[in-house]
């Protein structure tokens, strides 16, 4: 008899089983959905911090994964050089 419990188990055990059978292409889709989610979670806590609010206004992302992610792209992900249209004298 299949109840509830047996079923979450069946259903956990097929999804991973199915991320073993993924193609390249659909790894490098569900990577780059992440760093990109990843991202504008970062940009948010970033903002938050220059913007002069006080501590208890910070923001902190709630995504789950991001503590996880944060560990793993925080060396990788680096913000761009800028280029000033300012004359230095």
């Amino acid at each position: 008899m299949l109840n509830h419990f047996n079923f979450t188990v069946l259903i956990d055990a097929f999804n991973c089983f199915n991320i073993l059978l993924s193609t390249a292409e659909e790894v490098k889709r569900k990577f780059n959905s992440l760093r990109t989610y990843y991202n504008k979670e970062l940009k948010k806590v970033q903002s938050s911090k220059k913007s002069g609010t006080g501590t208890g206004e910070l923001y902190i992302s709630g995504w789950i994964y991001y503590d996880a992610l944060d560990v793993f792209f925080k060396h990788q992900v680096l913000p761009r050089r800028t280029l000033s249209n300012m004359v230095s004298i």
